[in-house]
This record gives C-alpha cells, structure tokens and sequence, in this order.
C-alpha cells in the first residue's frame, strides 16, 4: 500500500465505519495497535489455511453478534415505544451482595456459556467489543472497557492501558521494549502496552514505587 499502512486506513476511515477487518502482515509489532483500531485477528506471514480458518471463522462470529446487537436495539425501541420493560443485554448484573463479577456470559459456537473471572488472563478493548483471552481461548463481548473496568475486583484486575485489562496475579515484571515503551509481561510470556499514566499504579502494586 503505497504511503498508508493498513492501520492508517482504518484510522482515517475510523474503526466505527470499518468493516471486519483482519490485519496480514509480516510484523507482529503491530499487533496492539491493530486490536486498538478494532481489529478482528491479527495473522503474521506465514501462516497456514488452519489459522487463515480460525481468524475467517472469528470474523463470521463478530458479524453475527453486530446483528444480534442491531435486533436488540430494535426489539428495545419496540419495547420502549409500547411502554414495557426493555430487555438489556451486556454483561450480566452483579448480585446483591456481590460488588464485582464473578462470572461473565460470552457466546461460543453458537452456545451462551459462562466463563469464570478468574480465568480470564487479560483483557483487549476491539471498538466497541472486549475480547477476552481465556488461556489459548478467546472471546468477545459488547461493552465499553470502562464499564467492565468498574465491573471487575481492582485487587484482582488492573487497567493497564486505555484498551488492556490483566489479572495481576499473572503479571511477572514491569519492562520495556525496544523502543523504550514500558510494557507489562505476564508469566505465560505475553508482553503487553502499559501507558505512561498507568505505569505509576503498575509499579506501587509491583512493590518498585513509593
């Protein structure tokens, strides 16, 4: 693409009116910044027709839930209109007598099932979605990383950019990458963006600041 990268499309074009889109290149470099503009997968060269399936399967998964969302809304302005209660669907609501989530409800091969809080390893904001890596899992939801930010224990997650929540527990050091950018790593090997308004929480939880 001559003069562009494919992330300066999607941020000119914005994420909003962007279709799926699944980002292929030879660099993994990019690959926070791709899920920051919305990207649905991310596929380093060279890869095989199984992954190429997984992130075109993704994607059908995304479009299906962007059309149940749009039925919701329309089933809720129906609702509004006649004067019934109308049905919200995020995530599900905290019980009384419990402050924060326990358990978050996500759609997997066309089942609604359940996944535990405390198996979630970190969080990355996609547009208006959360994906929600779960092990060698991954899983989307609608909502606004702010609402489930307030959603989630803070002694047990952390907001460590404007689009990643971790699992402190998993977090093993504070470190930076070659351009000098401070990252988080996690004890399964993953590095992740920590911005610079974070980092200060990062490092009194990590014990490093007073």
């Amino acid at each position: 693409m001559p003069g562009k990268t494919g992330l300066d499309v999607v941020r000119e074009i914005g994420p909003g009116g962007m279709p799926a889109t699944i980002f292929v290149t030879a660099y993994d470099r990019y690959a926070i910044e791709a899920f920051d503009v919305a990207a649905v997968d991310y596929l380093i060269k060279p890869f095989d027709d199984e992954r190429f399936e997984q992130a075109f399967a993704r994607a059908r998964r995304l479009l299906k839930l962007e059309g149940m969302e749009r039925l919701r809304e329309q089933l809720v302005a129906v609702l509004e209109g006649t004067g019934a209660s109308p049905i919200r669907a995020t995530t599900p609501p905290v019980a009384a007598g419990h402050r924060y989530l326990e358990r978050i409800a996500v759609e997997s091969q066309g089942k609604l099932q359940s996944v535990q809080v405390g198996e979630v390893d970190y969080i990355v904001a996609s547009g208006p979605y959360a994906r929600l890596l779960v092990g060698d899992r991954r899983y989307v939801i609608r909502i606004a990383m702010q609402d489930l930010e307030e959603q989630l224990d803070p002694r047990k997650f952390m907001r460590v950019h404007r689009s990643i929540i971790v699992r402190l527990e998993l977090v093993e050091a504070l470190v930076r990458s070659r351009r000098g950018e401070p990252q988080v790593q996690l004890k399964n090997g993953v590095r992740l963006r920590v911005s610079r308004s974070r980092r200060l929480a990062l490092e009194r939880w990590l014990g490093v600041s007073n």
